[in-house]
């Protein structure tokens, strides 16, 4: 069987022409390359990103680790290791058993090896290396941070609380791109920092990115802070103007049409935070507290007096006399009285704390397109002052006017929008068409290819030949060969000797096949497909040759070959 197939490729492979050859040999080494590709496509591994961001330490020890285990890898910029998309999870398991990635920092793990022998120095250092470690690692799993360095320094323990020096921080952080840190997360960070060393407090905190920009509020400047504070407002006030431009536009084109209306909002905000006390009184009870004394002194007689001092209460030169003589008494009364009025006052004390961003005053600018109709206008102001919130006893203002829009602009890039989108969707149409007549052609070649292999193979190929021999008879019965066919002599006399030859050879024998009667000659016969069968054996170039010819020969003028046949046939049939 091999043999045969062959012997078969052999006798196709000789009667190619150079140029089928040649298309036959790129179809072939197209197809060994498309079957390459494929076959190493299917067995290439999908690679997915296992680590990235990983530091120089990290990724030679990941690598290390991957090539003792036999698994393929590949290595990008920027420390990323990509492995096969089915080892991922394992690969990342097996390197977390083995610590890694640990990063550029070293933690706690530093005191799991043996530390005898180290100083207290050396312990003491080892100690705020790894605090610095932990503290990087913690910062970092922060969402917008990609990296991180923390500097802590402790000062040696004084002797008095006055001259101890205090604990300081500094870190730096390598932000993602496009990532900000914004004042909450900075302040979180700063306050995990100093709740994690003994000692250090916020205001001793640094926080700066790898730009230099300083992140801590702490030792911000205060002009660094009203600028910061600024551009958030101006933020603030964008977005209102633009709420309210949007609220008003929509209600505009909903009652006039899209691209009708053009709105421009101009806020002014007040930032300024006010803390305001009221304490009032009840003004009915005025008097809050009253006090009355009053002293009377009533009866007659001397009271004791003379002159003030230490000579009148001296004895004199005399005896002193221990006797006193009973004289009359004046009778004295003495009266004292106070009465004390208090009124509680009833009083109401308010605290207020105004926010910052209240609306100081708000401007409203409308233009309408084409609206020639004051009455139309009318009714729009008061729905634009409903709107936007319009409140006049602060100062609002709304203005709606009327203009002719220009739209040359408009309608000239609309124009150029649709002649682009047409002509992409021409250019599309036309790409997809010639892709269909290129397969349709290579379709198309291919089937003549594969026809003319099996036609070189030896399959038998029927071409039918029908014709109308009743209506070319008398043509032909007495013409030449050559007439017939419109050729020169010689390839007439060829060709049609080829198809005696064709036709002799499928004639079956006088005593194998009856006899067919003659079809009468009044009634036309009907139209007979004639078969030619293509030779198994292999043929010379002459006879090659013949048959190109003949075949062409036939191809053009089917309907005489066909009565050409028709009438060997009848002779034979008359002979026997």
């Amino acid at each position: 069987m091999l043999k045969t197939l062959w012997t078969q490729l052999v006798a196709v492979w000789q009667r190619m022409t150079r140029v089928q050859r040649i298309v036959f040999i790129t179809l072939m080494a197209l197809g060994v390359a498309l079957v390459g590709a494929f076959t190493w496509w299917a067995s290439t591994p999908v690679y997915s990103v296992a680590f990235t961001g990983l530091s120089e330490a990290d990724a030679g020890a990941i690598v290390e680790k991957l090539k003792a285990q036999g698994i393929p890898y590949k290595l990008e910029d920027g420390g990323t290791i990509l492995v096969p998309s089915n080892q991922v999870y394992d690969v990342r398991l097996s390197m977390a058993k083995d610590g890694l990635p640990n990063g550029s920092t070293v933690g706690f793990e530093l005191f799991n090896s043996n530390t005898l022998g180290l100083t207290e120095f050396s312990q003491k250092v080892n100690y705020r290396r790894a605090l610095e470690g932990e503290l990087a690692r913690t910062i970092e799993s922060l969402d917008p941070v990609k990296g991180v360095r923390v500097h802590i320094v402790i000062p040696e323990t004084a002797l008095f609380t006055e001259q101890q020096k205090p604990t300081t921080a500094s870190i730096t952080v390598q932000l993602k791109p496009g990532q900000n840190l914004n004042a909450t997360q900075v302040q979180a960070i700063t306050n995990l920092v100093a709740s994690s060393v003994e000692g250090l407090t916020p205001d001793n905190v640094v926080i700066v990115d790898t730009n230099g920009k300083m992140l801590s509020a702490t030792f911000q400047s205060e002009d660094a802070l009203s600028m910061s504070l600024s551009e958030e407002q101006q933020q603030a006030q964008r977005k209102y103007e633009a709420a309210v431009e949007a609220k008003i536009t929509e209600m505009l084109e909903q009652a006039l049409g899209p691209q009708k209306s053009i709105v421009k909002v101009n806020a002014r905000l007040n930032w300024d935070k006010v803390e305001e006390t009221l304490e009032s009184f009840d003004p009915e009870n005025v008097v809050r507290s009253s006090s009355t004394i009053t002293e009377t002194y009533t009866g007659s007689g001397d009271l004791p007096g003379g002159i003030p001092g230490a000579s009148s209460n001296l004895p004199e030169d005399t005896a002193p006399t221990y006797q006193t003589t009973a004289t009359e008494t004046a009778a004295t009364n003495y009266e004292r009285s106070e009465v004390t009025t208090n009124y509680e006052v009833t009083t109401t004390q308010t605290h207020t704390l105004v926010a910052p961003g209240q609306v100081d005053r708000l401007t409203v600018s409308v233009l309408v397109d084409s609206v020639t109709d004051q009455a139309t206008l009318d009714a729009l102001n008061p729905i634009v002052v409903m709107a936007a919130g319009i409140d006049t006893a602060r100062g609002d203002e709304v203005t709606v006017q009327s203009i002719a829009f220009d739209r040359t602009a408009i309608e000239a890039q609309e124009a150029d929008m649709q002649q682009a989108e047409l002509i992409d969707l021409l250019i599309r149409i036309g790409i997809w068409v010639a892709i269909a007549l290129v397969l349709i052609a290579l379709l198309w070649y291919m089937q003549k290819l594969i026809a003319n292999l099996r036609l070189r193979a030896g399959q038998d190929v029927w071409t039918p030949l029908i014709g109308a021999p009743g209506a070319l008879r008398p043509a032909v019965a007495g013409a030449t060969p050559a007439a017939v066919l419109g050729a020169s002599t010689d390839s007439a006399s060829a060709t049609i000797a080829a198809l005696a030859a064709a036709q002799a050879a499928t004639t079956p024998a006088p005593d194998e096949t009856p006899q067919a009667p003659a079809a009468p000659a009044a009634t036309p016969a009907p139209a007979i497909p004639v078969y030619v069968p293509h030779p198994l054996q292999h043929m010379s170039p002459e006879a090659e040759r013949t048959q190109k010819a003949l075949s062409k020969a036939i191809e053009q003028r089917p309907s005489i070959a066909a009565e050409i046949i028709r009438l060997w046939l009848d002779e034979d049939a008359q002979r026997k």
